[in-house]
């Protein structure tokens, strides 16, 4: 594993090329107030993302509080992207409550629900645990959406598309999808299937494995060619046919996580669709806003609230655009008039270890590059334009004071 040590403006940074991973804990929690979860390994934590499903006929009344020995944050419901099935309107008060963690304790996490009548509706709590290993061989690939799902059918499922690094080899590939609100009743029932180029695994969920009322449905896909860069993940309820039958009842898709093979890094190639960016700046509590080109509502690629100095931002680009962030992204801190423009159409370097405005690339994606290199090789003495900001000067003294 290589390390990196960048000297800036009379500090130093640290950082290490290194694989990162997804993992995914969780257990049910219908009927009860409070629910934890503790994880074995809690090493080499880059940030948790904490989720408690909900889904009831009736609106949910409180929020969910969520805590371990240094943390503590309380969330409002929010609803989940809707897919409409048979009938439409079934459970129209289907979503979840989530945040964000920097680390866990032994102890674990602890989730509470604040109103009592809502503990029937909470469906699970689980965890997306993302870590930098640096002697890892594996690397994770994510699209992380709350989805509810009523008799949507074969024909309609809801989508997640991940796409891959690309490598020069066969492999493996290990896609997980955590599913709420499945019972231990057969009247339940969830259809997992995922797809690379030609390999396609599926599965047919009618109980939990995790309790009352969580599992996470497993699936591999084995021997996938090189020349496929993405999975596709379809979640889906069967549609009733009979009235008698109620196969195919709702249930929540939390989202999906495949993860394969690392390969070496490479020159950006057909747009930038992941970034780790390091803040550098001097703003504390700050409020971060990616956008793709132009500074407009609809451009919006990500917000980060209460950022200091040091923390990292992750994002990627426009899933409907296979995650390509277009030429250039701009970074506006608290809707300053000013802004940092990096750019992503990999027309110009962008590598990791390169300083622009506040931000440090600690790691980034192209989408037919894989993950990026650390500064890219150049001919000695070949000069180029000034990208990134100015890591290192040499001043000649032309003044007349000796001194």
């Amino acid at each position: 594993m290589k390390r990196y040590i960048l000297f800036f403006l009379g500090f130093i940074i640290t950082f290490y090329i290194s694989a990162q991973t997804i993992d995914v804990v969780g257990k049910g929690m219908n009927n009860l107030p409070a629910q934890n979860l503790t994880l074995s390994d809690t090493e080499n934590i880059d940030s948790l993302l904490l989720v408690v499903t909900y889904q009831s006929n009736m609106p949910s009344q409180g929020n969910i509080r969520f805590s371990d020995a240094d943390e503590d944050i309380t969330v409002k419901f929010e609803k989940a992207i809707r897919q409409t099935g048979d009938p439409a309107n079934a459970y129209k008060y289907a979503g979840y409550f989530q945040t964000k963690f920097k680390s866990i304790d032994a102890g674990g996490v602890t989730a509470e629900v604040l109103a009592p009548d809502d503990t029937s509706g909470v469906q699970s709590f689980y965890i997306f645990v993302y870590r930098s290993i640096k002697s890892s061989s594996q690397y994770s690939t994510s699209d992380i959406q709350n989805v509810y799902v009523y008799h949507n059918g074969a024909d309609n499922p809801f989508k997640y598309y991940l796409p891959l690094k690309k490598v020069n080899y066969k492999r493996d590939i290990e896609v997980v999808v955590p599913l709420s609100g499945l019972s231990s009743k057969s009247d339940k029932v969830a259809v997992v299937k995922a797809t690379a180029g030609d390999v396609t695994d599926s599965a047919v969920i009618s109980v939990n494995d995790l309790g009352n009322h969580f599992t996470l449905a497993e699936l591999t896909l084995k021997d996938v060619s090189s020349k496929f860069d993405s999975v596709l993940v379809g979640v889906y309820s069967p549609v009733v046919s009979i009235p008698e039958n109620i196969d195919g009842d709702s249930f929540i898709a939390g989202g999906a996580v495949a993860t394969a093979d690392i390969e070496e890094c490479g020159e950006c190639e057909g747009q930038i669709t992941s970034l780790d960016l390091q803040y550098l700046g001097n703003e504390t509590d700050a409020t971060i806003k990616v956008y793709s080109g132009k500074i407009e509502h609809d451009k919006l690629l990500a917000t980060f609230t209460g950022v200091n100095y040091g923390d990292t931002l992750s994002f990627k680009g426009d899933p409907d655009k296979k995650y390509k962030m277009g030429a250039k992204i701009r970074l506006v801190v608290n809707d300053q008039n000013s802004y940092t423009e990096i750019h992503t159409s990999c027309s110009q370097p962008i590598f990791v270890g390169m300083v622009a405005g506040d931000y440090l690339i600690l790691e980034g994606t192209s989408y037919e590059g894989g993950p990026l290199c650390e500064n890219p090789d150049y001919n000695p003495g070949e000069c180029g334009e000034c990208e990134g900001g100015i890591t290192s000067l040499d001043l000649e003294y032309l003044g007349e004071k000796d001194s």
